[in-house]
């Protein structure tokens, strides 16, 4: 129905999880599986994701579509003033060159690359970054995917890396014959 009324140019009602809304509908974008709206409420575009859509209903009049918009270029200007509302904790880090795809692939978005044209050369073959990442949690849990990560600053990070590598060590090591441990 959503994807119907895209293509017929049709106004939309919409019953989401915020309330009913007269939407006019530019788009459909699919991110990460997760398929989204594009759409003008009251002139101003929105951004809908389609799982939280319970019903949809097309409308008879045709939808209103701003002259020059353009789905790509506003994804892009969404999507990147997204990242900069939720990437808000400073992070600075020493990465070995030969793990910065390993980087790009565990902190997804821009950041990385924006970081790069700042970068500064530490010992040979390692790289010093400053970033901007998400909340300590997801932060903690993308970069232990980083062989060879060394997080310099903030302490709160580097401790709660230290941890969680210590938990793994302690969880996964190799039973000695020596271990009191293994006597139990």
């Amino acid at each position: 129905m959503v994807s119907q009324a895209v293509w017929s140019g049709r106004r939309l009602r919409i019953d989401h999880s915020r309330g009913s809304r007269l939407v006019d509908p530019l788009g459909l974008v699919l991110k990460t599986d997760v398929w989204y709206l594009v759409a003008a409420h009251r002139r101003r575009m929105r951004t809908y994701r389609l799982s939280r859509i319970v019903a949809a209903e097309i409308q008879p009049e045709a939808a209103w579509r701003p002259d020059d918009f353009s789905l790509s270029t506003y994804w892009e200007a969404s999507r990147t003033a997204f990242e900069a509302s939720v990437q808000t904790l400073p992070v600075r880090l020493s990465v070995p060159l030969a793990s910065l795809d390993a980087l790009r692939e565990a902190v997804p978005g821009p950041g990385i690359d924006a970081a790069l044209d700042s970068v500064r050369q530490d010992e040979g073959d390692r790289l010093e970054l400053d970033l901007f990442m998400e909340h300590q949690d997801i932060t903690v849990a993308q970069l232990l995917q980083v062989p060879g990560i060394e997080v310099q600053e903030p302490a709160a990070v580097r401790e709660a890396l230290y941890r969680r590598g210590a938990e793994l060590v302690a969880r996964n090591r190799s039973p000695s014959p020596d271990d009191p441990e293994n006597s139990r």
